[in-house]
């Protein structure tokens, strides 16, 4: 993979985690004269544009497009067009907030993402394979969520900020970025990697497992909908939605157990703990969603703050992150013989878990009417200082990697 890609890409996440540490900070001092909500907005977007969507291209050219093609200049040109465009988006957002400045040049992103969509299904060369379909269709969830981006200049113009028809545009860039996007980029270059070390796998089962998978990110959209319009027939489209997505976790499982000796031996399954801790997101993710087909509790899964950033870090930090620092140290981006290395992976791993636990027993003690937890604020920014430093010490590896200073062995 580009070193300078996976660099860039880590520097954007590390930035971002620095605008998530504010955020904490902001519950128990001041950020004058920064804004809490454009700091927010700007944690957000390049969160979700700078880390994930940026390490996930440079993770799909490498997986899907041949080196041949993948050495053209059009690949870097967009790579780094995008780059700039984050940077300046970010800054824009810090500044001035959701205002038309920072949505022109969000906006730009997008154009260049479908670029970067057009460039990877005209030069992959693995289509007709499991993984080759699932890289596709995370492709059409990328272009689709889209969609929702450029509803919201005409839903704030004519419908205001505060209409649900806004609330509806939002939430469907969000859903189908994490449940489509984000997910099947995951699993397509997990397959992929399953496919390239020649391990047999059902057909049967990894296309009941892709099918229950996309009717099911279709079906769940509906709960943002319910927000507004708890209409029974909503709850219970949303209901089946994630009735089916238990089944493909189910079915998902099933493969995994299959395969599992030839999953320990030639894919190392089990080389570090990061694609076990993803795998429990994943878990922990399909089963709590699973219980929102009760429709008083899918009503709190999305009134309470707290669960729902509990969610999106779940997707995010948990089945992405984590299954991207996994490959990162199977495929030697990073190299874990280094104290210090193994330092950064276990204090973010610490942040990451903890903070969940935190976050979401948190929302229980809110549910149940029970107050905060005492030093909650603290705590939480305690544990959100962790990911900049070990984010932080990890650039520095990369670093020296490049520069040559880290060797191998």
């Amino acid at each position: 993979m580009k070193t300078s890609w996976i660099t860039a890409s880590l520097v954007n996440f590390f930035i971002a985690s620095i605008l998530g540490l504010l955020l904490r900070y902001a519950f128990v001092g001041s950020l004058h004269p920064l804004e809490y909500r454009n700091i927010l907005h700007a944690h957000s977007h390049l969160s979700l544009l700078g880390w994930l969507f940026m390490i996930l291209f440079t993770m799909m050219v490498h997986r899907f497009v041949p080196k041949e093609k993948a050495n053209h200049a059009i690949y870097s040109r967009l790579f780094w067009s995008n780059q700039l465009i984050l940077l300046v988006m970010t800054l824009s957002f810090i500044l001035y907030g959701y205002r038309m400045v920072s949505i022109v040049i969000s906006s730009l992103h997008f154009v260049v993402a479908y670029m970067m969509i057009y460039r990877l299904i005209k030069d992959s060369n693995q289509k007709h394979t499991f993984s080759g379909k699932l890289f596709l269709t995370s492709l059409f969830w990328l272009a689709f969520s889209t969609l929702g981006v450029w509803c919201i200049g005409p839903a704030m113009v004519y419908f205001g900020r505060n209409s649900e028809f806004y609330f509806w545009c939002i939430q469907f860039f969000l859903h189908f970025q994490f449940n489509g996007w984000f997910i099947f980029g995951v699993l397509s270059i997990f397959f992929n990697e399953w496919e390239k070390s020649g391990i047999p796998y059902s057909k049967s089962l990894t296309n009941l497992f892709y099918w229950l998978l996309v009717v099911s990110c279709f079906l769940t959209y509906t709960l943002a909908v319910t927000w507004s319009s708890p209409e029974e027939i909503l709850f219970t489209i949303n209901g089946t939605g994630v009735v089916l997505q238990l089944i493909a976790l189910i079915v998902f499982l099933q493969i995994l157990i299959k395969g599992k000796e030839g999953l320990k031996v030639n894919f190392r399954l089990y080389s570090s703990g990061f694609i076990i801790l993803a795998l429990i997101s994943f878990i922990v993710k399909v089963a709590a969603q699973s219980i929102l087909v009760i429709p008083w509790i899918a009503v709190v899964s999305y009134t309470i703050r707290l669960f729902v950033i509990g969610f999106i870090h779940l997707t995010l930090l948990g089945i992405a992150t984590c299954f991207i620092f996994d490959y990162f140290i199977r495929h030697h981006v990073i190299y874990t013989q280094f104290l210090y290395v193994k330092m950064a992976l276990w204090i973010f791993s610490i942040a990451y878990v903890g903070s969940e636990l935190l976050l979401f027993t948190q929302g229980l003690f809110l549910w149940i009417e029970r107050g905060f937890i005492p030093g909650y604020y603290h705590i939480i920014l305690y544990l959100s200082v962790l990911f900049p430093v070990a984010l932080g010490i990890l650039i520095l590896h990369r670093i020296n990697v490049i520069k040559g200073t880290t060797i191998a062995k």
